[in-house]
């Protein structure tokens, strides 16, 4: 296992992309049309569920002049001199709660009497992000085949971007199932901290370590899913069983951070010297955008190594 090398996953990453620069470029074209034609996309399946807003746009139409009378006035009143700092500050507190529980009020009106068209506007933007978010899903384990494709057999095709369309909805199962565990240890770090300061620090930095253990351990699901074809559950218990994944995969992030780094200052300072300063945000994307591909590829070495040792 010590031969799997987190140096030889960086030299794999840097040599690949750089000899395969226009293909991964016509790729994240590619993806951006991708992800413009996914959200347009969504928008129209979300769309019938607007259709209530338009009929109640005269009411919804009322609260948010109020909203904004209720904000304008409050910023008005905010504006005038008091008589000392802490009057001022106690006055202002008051004249937000105010206007606060006004708008509230306003807003629970709405849901009160036209409470479907509050309901249908929830449920929009809730199919709308949910499809936007299944793109990703899919876009993503293209990008992970495309990788190990590269790993494999030394070439891929754009059309892999989207080849593991089928498998979109078990990553989503899998990023909600990592969500609810996670969060478990830090709502109890939240309670303990009422009771205790020190007591919820303490639990606190123990929900951080194993929020951190836990995202390395799953961290090769997703290649599971593409390369294996497998289900959620069955990728992480493999991600789980992987010998040495979580610490190569540290490693290698602990890399990538200083190569980043120093990349970036090499080239500004470069561009400075040459007063081509204008150009810095279109170096800092290309920067960024070879440093993601890189360390996609470098994962995708750490992966296959990996799995053939197993």
């Amino acid at each position: 296992m010590e031969h799997v090398s987190v140096i030889s996953a960086f030299k794999f990453g840097f040599k690949t992309f750089f000899k395969n620069i226009l293909f991964f470029i016509g790729a994240s074209i590619v993806t951006i049309f991708a992800w413009i034609a996914g959200a347009i996309l969504s928008l129209l399946l979300a769309l019938p569920f607007f259709i209530p807003l338009w009929a109640g746009f005269s009411k919804i139409k009322e609260v948010i002049t109020e909203i904004f009378g209720q904000l304008g006035a409050l910023k008005t009143e905010m504006a005038q001199e008091g008589a000392s700092a802490a009057t001022v500050a106690a006055e202002n507190a008051d004249k937000f709660r105010g206007v606060f529980a006004k708008i509230s009020t306003a807003i629970l009106n709405l849901f009160k009497n036209f409470p479907h068209i509050v309901i249908f506007g929830i449920l929009g933007v809730i199919i709308f992000f949910f499809l936007l978010w299944l793109i990703q899903m899919v876009i993503s384990l293209g990008w992970c085949k495309i990788a190990l494709d590269f790993k494999d057999k030394g070439t891929s095709t754009i059309s892999m971007i989207f080849a593991p369309f089928g498998r979109a909805l078990k990553a989503a199962w899998i990023v909600i199932l990592a969500l609810f565990v996670i969060t478990l240890p830090w709502m109890a770090s939240a309670y303990f901290a009422t009771l205790s300061e020190t007591l919820g620090v303490l639990v606190g930095l123990c929900a951080f370590g194993f929020t951190i253990y836990f995202l390395l351990k799953i961290a090769y699901s997703f290649w599971f899913i593409v390369d294996k074809q497998i289900g959620a559950t069955a990728a992480i218990k493999h991600s789980f069983n992987l010998v040495g994944g979580p610490s190569r995969i540290f490693l290698f992030t602990l890399l990538l951070l200083p190569v980043g780094l120093g990349a970036g200052l090499v080239v500004g300072l470069l561009l400075s010297t040459l007063r081509l300063a204008i150009l810095m945000p279109l170096v800092s994307a290309f920067l960024q955008f070879a440093l993601a591909t890189i360390s996609l590829l470098g994962v995708a070495y750490l992966y296959r190594e990996l799995e053939r040792r197993q």
